[in-house]
């Protein structure tokens, strides 16, 4: 976008306070410091010759303490030659370790340079009087304030906590391509039954306020309803009674809207459709030699009532259902003369003869 990309760069909040009872301002100065100790050290002690990180730790050692040098030994180099610019790299395997070279003399300016071309440390150089920060970095390629902050941290002159945006993510992982590619497609209509049960919540709950407001006419009617509902008691029961007619499935099914199974052969065909716990259910079925399922995510027309079906057969009217399907929506599909199985509670025998 190069009509405003000169007026807009994405930058991160970050948070800084300092250790071992410096001011923040201090910090530029000892860094320094110590990249001179540590660079004369390997150069004095290593030069043209391999270290392990342990080698490097035990080297510098005296002024850090182990625990702390063999952080900055395994963390440094990575940090401030990514590239192996300065710094060889090889895996030792009669050792079976990690080992280091410095092949020029720029390590050191590479640890400094981490340091001085940092923004944000220009920044915390300037305070006066603090020992903690609190501003934005900015996202430009030649900024180095990442490394620098992190650095720092190896060091332990400083924690920090970097924030990005705040907006709430949700991060969603696709198991089967071929399934969203059979919904984007408009093949499959894709339904949530977490959703569903959410709506189905939210529905019920509407419904008892309703009845409270609009249907209760006394004090005494409205305190036992209160009382029923905190008791448990179905407070709607009555309200909606419904009676159904027998219905044969196949003129329920709403087929423009449910993924029919025309284009399949066998069980195997299909699998992909199923998780994993479900292929020991379709495995049963086949193995029964029952005919494959005429649809699968059966949509029943005028009716949220379909959306649990994982599979049908509306010419035999049997269905079988997510797991978790409510009994008052297997109740539904029995009213209507219909077969009705939850997944893992099918009576096999039974199915057997509806189906063959």
């Amino acid at each position: 976008m190069p009509s405003i990309r000169n007026y807009i760069s994405p930058r991160q909040k970050v948070s800084i306070e300092a250790r071992k009872e410096l001011l923040l301002s201090e910090i530029r100065e000892h860094i320094l410091d110590d990249f001179e100790y540590v660079a004369n050290t390997l150069y004095t002690k290593k030069r043209n010759q391999y270290f392990t990180p342990e080698e490097f730790a035990k080297l510098i050692k005296d002024r850090f303490g182990i625990a702390q040098a063999r952080i900055i030994a395994n963390s440094i180099i990575d940090l401030v030659d990514p590239d192996g610019k300065c710094v060889k790299h090889r895996v030792n395997d009669s050792i079976g370790k990690n080992q280091y070279t410095i092949t020029n003399g720029n390590f050191k300016e590479l640890m400094r340079r981490s340091i001085i071309k940092s923004q944000i440390i220009h920044e915390i150089s300037k305070t006066a009087n603090c020992s903690s920060y609190s501003g934005y970095m900015r996202l430009v390629p030649d900024d180095s304030s990442s490394i620098a902050l992190k650095v720092l941290s190896v060091f332990d002159y400083i924690t920090y906590e970097v924030a990005g945006g705040e907006e709430p993510e949700i991060f969603i992982r696709l198991n089967d391509p071929n399934k969203i590619k059979s919904i984007v497609m408009g093949n499959t209509r894709y339904l949530n039954s977490y959703v569903t049960k959410a709506k189905d919540k939210h529905e019920r709950d509407v419904a008892v306020l309703k009845k409270f407001f609009n249907d209760l006419k006394t004090d005494e009617e409205r305190w036992n309803y209160i009382e029923e509902y905190f008791l448990g008691y179905d407070v709607l029961n009555g309200a909606e009674i419904v009676v159904d007619k027998s219905v044969k499935m196949n003129r329920a099914v709403d087929k423009e809207h449910s993924y029919q199974t025309t284009m399949f052969n066998s069980w195997d065909d299909l699998k992909s459709y199923f998780s994993e716990e479900d292929q020991v259910i379709i495995d049963r079925l086949a193995g029964l030699g029952i005919s494959i399922p005429e649809y699968l995510e059966t949509i029943i027309k005028k009716s949220d009532e379909g959306d649990d079906i994982l599979m049908s057969w509306p010419s035999k009217d049997v269905l079988i259902c997510q797991p978790d399907t409510s009994d008052r929506r297997i109740d539904y599909f029995t009213n209507k003369g219909w077969h009705a199985y939850r997944i893992y509670e099918i009576d096999f025998d039974k199915i057997k003869g509806e189906l063959n």
